[in-house]
C-alpha cells in the first residue's frame, strides 16, 4: 500500500499536530497540561477572556479533525487507485493530490488565524508570564 512521506509537507503537519496538542494543553486544568487555568488567572486573563480562549481553541480543534478526516478519506481513496493501476488512473491521482494540498493549506491558514484569534484574549506576555508560573510549580514537585 502506497504510504505518504512527504517530506516537507509532513513535517508541517507534525509541526501543527505538536502546537495544536500543546494549545490544548495549555488551558486544562489537569497535570497533563504545563499552563494551568490558575496560572493565566495570576497573570491577569480574566475568566472571560479565558472562557473565549478555550472556545477558540475548541473551534480549532473542530475544524482540524474534519480537514484530517477528509485528507484520511482522500488517502484511501488514493492507495485504492494505486493498488488497481496507477497508470491508468494517473489523471484522478493528480487531482487527489492537490486536494490533499488544498486541505494541508486549510490546516495551516486555520493555525494562523486560531493564533491571531487567541492573542485577542491571552497576550504573549501573559501567556510567557504564565508559562514561567508554571515551570515554576513542576520545578517544586522534583
Amino acid at each position: 500500500i502506497h504510504k505518504f512521506s512527504g517530506g516537507i509537507k509532513m513535517k508541517k503537519l507534525l509541526v501543527y499536530i505538536v502546537f495544536v496538542l500543546s494549545s490544548f494543553a495549555m488551558f486544562g486544568e489537569s497535570e497533563f497540561g504545563i499552563i494551568q487555568d490558575s496560572e493565566l488567572r495570576r497573570v491577569g486573563v480574566s475568566e472571560a477572556n479565558l472562557r473565549q480562549a478555550k472556545a477558540v481553541i475548541n473551534k480549532a480543534e473542530t475544524t482540524y479533525k474534519m480537514l484530517v478526516l477528509e485528507r484520511r478519506e482522500i488517502e484511501l481513496k488514493i492507495n485504492k487507485l494505486m493498488m488497481d493501476n496507477p497508470a491508468k488512473n494517473l489523471s484522478t491521482l493528480d487531482t487527489l493530490f492537490d486536494r490533499i494540498g488544498v486541505i494541508e493549506a486549510k490546516i495551516l491558514k486555520d493555525k494562523v488565524r486560531s493564533q491571531i484569534e487567541m492573542q485577542k484574549y491571552i497576550s504573549q506576555d501573559q501567556y510567557v508570564q504564565a508559562r514561567e508560573l508554571s515551570i515554576q510549580r513542576l520545578n517544586k514537585r522534583k
